[in-house]
């Protein structure tokens, strides 16, 4: 997961308070602070993923457009904030 936070605790995606989650079989979902938003949206290849804020209000663009818009306030300095995981197939 990339996205942004007030700070960087741990390396849990948990903490990250908007953030996109790109998942292996082309869908992105919403998750802040640990919670899956229940949105998700097809990414592909190519695709150019945000995180923005303006003013007090987070939105989440794919290719410039909004595919939602958080429905927490932000307020105070945000830094990029990641969490990889490592997927073992069988």
């Amino acid at each position: 997961m990339i996205g942004l936070s007030d700070s960087d605790t741990n390396a849990s995606y948990s903490s990250i308070d908007y953030a996109i989650y790109l998942r292996n079989d082309g869908s992105l979902v919403v998750y802040e602070n640990g919670a899956n938003k229940g949105r998700s949206v097809a990414y592909s290849s190519g695709d150019v993923l945000s995180v923005e804020r303006t003013g007090s209000t987070i939105t989440y663009l794919k290719n410039g457009s909004v595919f939602y818009t958080s429905t927490v306030a932000s307020t105070g300095d945000l830094h990029v904030d990641t969490s990889l995981i490592r997927q073992v197939l069988h």
